[in-house]
């Protein structure tokens, strides 16, 4: 226990403590040897703030722990909000295009090309689902907790997928296009896988850095997170608390933006315009361009205020524009909105398609029986 003033002033002189001045362990060491080498402070004393006694930080210190505990419960409250939305389109999704999947099926005279190609698309979006479900499985942190092969693999299925259902809708407008402009072209069912074969190989050559450089980053030994970090084809050295460079969000702003949304927009403006004011299309062929014309414009609308926000926040990581953590947290907010107001694409594709083909029908032997059409009669 250290000597207090009033304790030294029965030892020594009066004129060797200065009234105002408290004596310090070093200044004591000079005067009293019986102040052992090793004396100091205890380190909660060191860390009281000015003017604070022990009881005081013990107070701070459960207001700071009740503030984080509740941030954490309002976070955990705002992702199962999330979590319950995505399930409901999710849901509903699923619903639709199995419907739609069976009257195309159950029909099989409208097995054709076009809707092999609308049907493919619901096997990406569960390819969507299922990288969603494991996202929220990570949790609000997306702390992963896996190895790096599997961070390679899940990046790759991340940035592909995006780019798999570009090239689909990019080879639908492609073959409703030719249908409509060369009315006695014909295409096989070979020669289209053929083309999916070539989407496939293009997206796994835009996709193969997110393999390679694909690595889980540990961050103050608690937290893990698998993430793209190409800083070693600048030269550079893996270090700080973030591995996005400005080459990696590049990266990142071609892959997740460029490339799925603005590029095909441009190269199906045309040809969407032009079959617009096309006056003499072949009856058989009126209704494959009617579907895609809808299927490509809502594709459109409903992934363009995504897309811009995607492009707005990686476009600010190449430009090194500092931003506060509420703006970080409102760009985060309408990522989550705008992601799901495109899933509204999901359940509005076979919709359309139902809506537009009414040979796609579903009929029951009950609905068959008890409803008939009308008759009309000539006066």
């Amino acid at each position: 226990m250290l000597p207090t003033v009033l304790s030294l002033r029965k030892v020594l002189p009066i004129d060797l403590l200065p009234q105002k001045v408290l004596p310090t362990v070093r200044s004591l060491r000079k005067v009293l040897p019986a102040v052992p080498e090793t004396a100091a402070l205890p380190a909660t004393l060191l860390m009281l703030p000015k003017g604070q006694t022990m009881p005081g930080t013990a107070e701070h210190q459960a207001l700071q722990e009740s503030l984080l505990s509740s941030q954490h419960g309002k976070a955990q409250l705002s992702s199962m909000v999330w979590v319950v939305l995505f399930c409901i389109l999710m849901l509903l999704s699923v619903v639709t295009n199995t419907v739609y999947v069976i009257a195309v099926l159950k029909n099989k005279k409208k097995i054709s090309l076009i809707h092999v190609l609308l049907s493919s698309f619901f096997l990406i979006n569960l390819v969507d689902y299922s990288l969603l479900v494991f996202e929220f499985y990570l949790g609000p942190d997306n702390n992963y907790p896996f190895s790096d092969a599997s961070c390679a693999f899940y990046q790759f299925v991340v940035q592909g997928n995006p780019l798999l259902c570009t090239g689909t809708l990019l080879l639908l407008v492609y073959q409703a296009y030719t249908a409509a402009s060369q009315p006695h072209h014909s295409f096989s069912l070979p020669y289209l896988l053929f083309q999916f074969s070539i989407v496939l190989i293009t997206t796994s050559f835009l996709c193969s850095p997110a393999i390679i450089y694909s690595k889980v980053h540990t961050y103050s030994n608690t937290s893990h997170h698998c993430t793209i970090n190409l800083v070693a084809l600048s030269g550079g050295e893996e270090g700080g608390s973030e591995p996005e460079n400005v080459l990696t969000g590049l990266y990142l702003l071609i892959l997740k933006s460029v490339l799925p949304y603005w590029l095909p927009l441009a190269m199906i403006s045309i040809p969407i315009l032009r079959m617009i004011k096309m006056d003499k299309i072949m009856l058989d062929k009126q209704l494959t361009v009617t579907m895609t014309i809808a299927v490509t414009v809502s594709f459109m609308v409903f992934n363009l205020p995504y897309c811009s926000v995607v492009f707005a926040r990686h476009l600010l990581s190449v430009t090194n524009h500092a931003l506060t953590s509420y703006n970080m947290w409102v760009l985060h907010v309408l990522q989550s909105f705008f992601l799901l107001i495109s899933f509204f694409f999901h359940i509005f594709r076979p919709l359309v398609c139902l809506l537009l083909d009414h040979d796609l029908e579903i009929r029951s032997p009950l609905c068959r029986h008890r409803y008939r059409q009308v008759p009309i009669y000539k006066v």
